[in-house]
Protein backbone atom coordinates (compact mmCIF):
# COMPACT_ATOMS: atom_id res chain seq x y z
CA UNK A 1 0.00 0.00 0.00
CA UNK A 2 1.27 3.37 -0.88
CA UNK A 3 1.86 5.64 2.19
CA UNK A 4 -0.03 8.66 -0.29
CA UNK A 5 -2.98 7.02 0.15
CA UNK A 6 -4.20 8.92 3.68
CA UNK A 7 -7.52 8.90 3.10
CA UNK A 8 -7.47 4.54 3.91
CA UNK A 9 -7.29 5.57 7.68
CA UNK A 10 -9.65 8.28 7.81
CA UNK A 11 -13.51 7.70 9.47
CA UNK A 12 -16.04 7.74 7.67
CA UNK A 13 -18.71 8.65 10.55
CA UNK A 14 -19.89 4.94 10.14
CA UNK A 15 -19.60 3.47 13.81
CA UNK A 16 -21.07 0.00 13.01
CA UNK A 17 -18.13 -2.45 12.82
CA UNK A 18 -18.06 -4.14 16.45
CA UNK A 19 -17.28 -0.91 18.38
CA UNK A 20 -14.32 -0.10 16.10
CA UNK A 21 -13.89 2.97 14.38
CA UNK A 22 -14.79 2.05 10.74
CA UNK A 23 -11.92 2.38 8.09
CA UNK A 24 -12.77 3.67 4.55
CA UNK A 25 -11.53 0.77 2.49
CA UNK A 26 -13.29 1.67 -0.85
CA UNK A 27 -10.34 3.00 -2.37
CA UNK A 28 -8.03 -0.73 -1.09
CA UNK A 29 -7.42 -3.68 -3.36
CA UNK A 30 -6.92 -6.72 -2.53
CA UNK A 31 -6.30 -10.26 -3.92
CA UNK A 32 -7.55 -12.98 -1.96
CA UNK A 33 -5.53 -16.89 -2.79
CA UNK A 34 -7.37 -19.34 -1.48
CA UNK A 35 -8.46 -23.15 -2.79
CA UNK A 36 -11.55 -23.49 -0.98
CA UNK A 37 -14.16 -21.31 -2.51
CA UNK A 38 -16.39 -21.41 0.60
CA UNK A 39 -13.35 -19.52 2.24
CA UNK A 40 -13.09 -17.34 -0.42
CA UNK A 41 -16.85 -16.55 -0.76
CA UNK A 42 -16.39 -15.94 3.36
CA UNK A 43 -13.62 -13.73 2.97
CA UNK A 44 -15.38 -11.76 0.23
CA UNK A 45 -18.73 -11.02 1.70
CA UNK A 46 -16.49 -9.83 5.05
CA UNK A 47 -14.42 -7.68 3.04
CA UNK A 48 -17.50 -6.23 1.06
CA UNK A 49 -19.14 -5.61 4.28
CA UNK A 50 -16.37 -3.17 5.52
CA UNK A 51 -16.57 -1.60 2.26
CA UNK A 52 -13.21 -3.21 0.31
CA UNK A 53 -14.96 -3.04 -3.71
CA UNK A 54 -11.90 -3.98 -5.60
CA UNK A 55 -11.55 -7.77 -4.49
CA UNK A 56 -9.57 -10.38 -7.19
CA UNK A 57 -9.10 -13.99 -6.26
CA UNK A 58 -7.82 -17.17 -7.75
CA UNK A 59 -7.14 -20.76 -5.94
CA UNK A 60 -4.39 -20.91 -8.01
CA UNK A 61 -0.92 -19.12 -6.59
CA UNK A 62 0.29 -18.63 -10.32
CA UNK A 63 -2.88 -17.09 -11.20
CA UNK A 64 -2.52 -15.18 -7.78
CA UNK A 65 0.71 -14.13 -8.95
CA UNK A 66 0.17 -12.56 -12.62
CA UNK A 67 -2.83 -11.14 -11.26
CA UNK A 68 -0.22 -9.34 -9.15
CA UNK A 69 1.48 -8.48 -11.71
CA UNK A 70 -0.58 -7.14 -14.34
CA UNK A 71 -2.39 -4.67 -11.39
CA UNK A 72 -0.50 -5.40 -7.97
CA UNK A 73 -2.87 -4.69 -5.13
CA UNK A 74 -2.83 -2.87 -1.78
CA UNK A 75 -3.10 -5.90 0.16
CA UNK A 76 -2.93 -9.95 -0.37
CA UNK A 77 -4.87 -12.58 1.76
CA UNK A 78 -3.17 -15.79 0.83
CA UNK A 79 -4.20 -19.22 2.23
CA UNK A 80 -1.68 -21.67 3.61
CA UNK A 81 -3.13 -25.26 3.89
CA UNK A 82 -2.07 -28.99 2.54
CA UNK A 83 -3.27 -28.28 -0.95
CA UNK A 84 -2.10 -25.14 -1.44
CA UNK A 85 1.50 -23.37 -0.39
CA UNK A 86 1.26 -20.08 0.49
CA UNK A 87 4.46 -19.82 1.73
CA UNK A 88 6.24 -20.56 -2.18
CA UNK A 89 3.48 -18.21 -3.04
CA UNK A 90 4.54 -15.50 -0.20
CA UNK A 91 8.41 -16.26 -0.91
CA UNK A 92 8.00 -15.70 -4.58
CA UNK A 93 6.13 -12.21 -4.18
CA UNK A 94 9.02 -11.65 -1.73
CA UNK A 95 12.12 -12.46 -3.52
CA UNK A 96 10.57 -12.81 -7.14
CA UNK A 97 8.53 -9.96 -8.19
CA UNK A 98 8.42 -6.06 -9.24
CA UNK A 99 9.57 -4.12 -6.37
CA UNK A 100 5.59 -2.87 -6.05
CA UNK A 101 4.61 -6.32 -5.44
CA UNK A 102 7.40 -7.02 -2.97
CA UNK A 103 5.96 -4.54 -0.62
CA UNK A 104 2.50 -5.70 -0.44
CA UNK A 105 1.21 -6.72 3.10
CA UNK A 106 0.65 -9.80 2.96
CA UNK A 107 -2.13 -11.68 5.19
CA UNK A 108 -1.18 -15.14 5.26
CA UNK A 109 -4.26 -17.50 6.94
CA UNK A 110 -4.47 -21.15 7.94
CA UNK A 111 -5.57 -23.65 9.82
CA UNK A 112 -1.95 -24.27 11.12
CA UNK A 113 -2.03 -22.85 14.36
CA UNK A 114 0.86 -24.05 16.45
CA UNK A 115 3.30 -21.49 17.02
CA UNK A 116 6.08 -23.54 14.80
CA UNK A 117 3.59 -22.39 11.35
CA UNK A 118 3.00 -18.80 12.62
CA UNK A 119 7.08 -18.46 12.80
CA UNK A 120 7.69 -20.00 9.73
CA UNK A 121 5.22 -17.63 7.78
CA UNK A 122 6.90 -14.74 10.02
CA UNK A 123 9.91 -15.62 8.67
CA UNK A 124 9.12 -15.75 5.08
CA UNK A 125 7.47 -12.38 5.28
CA UNK A 126 3.71 -13.10 6.38
CA UNK A 127 2.90 -9.20 7.44
CA UNK A 128 -0.01 -10.99 9.71
CA UNK A 129 -1.50 -14.21 10.40
CA UNK A 130 -4.73 -15.18 11.04
CA UNK A 131 -5.67 -18.37 12.20
CA UNK A 132 -8.85 -20.82 10.73
CA UNK A 133 -11.42 -20.53 11.00
CA UNK A 134 -11.36 -16.63 11.60
CA UNK A 135 -13.71 -13.83 12.79
CA UNK A 136 -14.96 -10.55 11.67
CA UNK A 137 -13.10 -8.74 14.36
CA UNK A 138 -9.74 -10.81 13.35
CA UNK A 139 -10.17 -9.99 9.69
CA UNK A 140 -10.60 -6.00 10.57
CA UNK A 141 -8.17 -5.86 13.18
CA UNK A 142 -5.49 -7.16 10.69
CA UNK A 143 -6.44 -5.01 8.03
CA UNK A 144 -6.34 -2.13 10.68
CA UNK A 145 -3.00 -3.18 11.85
CA UNK A 146 -1.13 -3.34 8.17
CA UNK A 147 -2.84 -0.20 7.05
CA UNK A 148 -2.21 2.15 10.29
CA UNK A 149 0.83 0.88 11.53
CA UNK A 150 2.84 0.04 8.56
CA UNK A 151 6.20 -1.78 9.43
CA UNK A 152 9.68 -1.07 7.53
CA UNK A 153 10.82 -3.59 5.39
CA UNK A 154 14.00 -5.58 6.02
CA UNK A 155 16.32 -6.90 3.37
CA UNK A 156 19.03 -9.43 4.27
CA UNK A 157 20.73 -12.28 2.31
CA UNK A 158 18.19 -15.07 3.78
CA UNK A 159 14.80 -12.26 4.23
CA UNK A 160 12.96 -9.80 2.87
CA UNK A 161 9.75 -8.54 4.26
CA UNK A 162 8.08 -6.30 7.11
CA UNK A 163 10.44 -6.03 10.18
CA UNK A 164 9.54 -8.91 12.67
CA UNK A 165 9.93 -6.79 15.36
CA UNK A 166 6.68 -5.74 17.21
CA UNK A 167 8.55 -3.40 19.36
CA UNK A 168 11.42 -1.90 21.09
CA UNK A 169 13.08 -3.59 23.44
CA UNK A 170 16.28 -2.02 25.19
CA UNK A 171 19.64 -4.42 25.74
CA UNK A 172 21.50 -2.34 28.62
CA UNK A 173 22.80 1.51 27.81
CA UNK A 174 22.03 1.13 23.98
CA UNK A 175 19.91 -0.58 21.03
CA UNK A 176 22.14 -2.60 19.78
CA UNK A 177 19.67 -3.36 16.63
CA UNK A 178 20.02 0.74 15.63
CA UNK A 179 24.23 0.09 15.59
CA UNK A 180 23.50 -2.49 12.87
CA UNK A 181 24.41 -1.46 9.57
Amino acid sequence: MQKSEKTVAQDNGSQKNCGFRQLNLEPVSVIILEKSEIFRQALTGVLRAFGVRDIRFSDDPEAALELMFKRPADIVFSDWSPSLDGILFLNRIRRKSNETAQYTPVIMFSAYTDPKYIATARDSGATEYVAKPFTTQTIYSRLKAVIERQRSFVSVADFFGPDRRRQLVSVGNYDRRQMAQ
